[in-house]
């Protein structure tokens, strides 16, 4: 059973004795068919950059590989309380819902990893000059 009615609520029941299956998505899978993922436990295999912290406790992140889409995570498990803007993250374990008009991530673990920098293309001339 896996209630996600409220973020307050939000609680796993597992009956037999294998593990809840973690479903592997990228943030265009996801978003293309969001319905099909609701109430299930995720990894978005995005890389994720934070745009904003909400006053609610929730934050939004921009995805690295599809920067058309954004997603709405949450500390449902008091697991990042020092969130900052910029942060980058890869993989993202979290239980999917909707709630308060939006999709949200409960979030239970990300890789914090440093953010990836767009190329910069110079001459060797140019760099050159910065050592005479």
């Amino acid at each position: 059973m896996l209630s996600m009615s409220y973020p307050a609520d939000a609680e796993i029941a597992v009956t037999g004795y294998m593990d809840v299956p973690l479903l592997y998505v990228n943030g265009m899978e996801l978003m293309q068919e969001p319905e099909g993922y609701e109430s299930c436990w995720i990894n978005l295999t995005d890389g994720l950059i934070v745009s904003e912290i909400r006053p609610d406790g929730y934050w939004v992140v921009q995805s690295y590989e599809f920067p058309m889409f954004s997603f709405v995570m949450y500390d449902y498990f008091q697991l990042f309380p020092d969130v900052q803007t910029a942060e980058c993250y890869n993989n993202a374990d979290a239980l999917f819902f909707w709630y308060g008009d939006e999709w949200v991530l409960k979030t239970y673990d990300v890789d914090h990893v440093n953010c990836a920098v767009e190329n910069n293309h110079v001459s060797f001339g140019s760099i050159k000059a910065v050592w005479r």
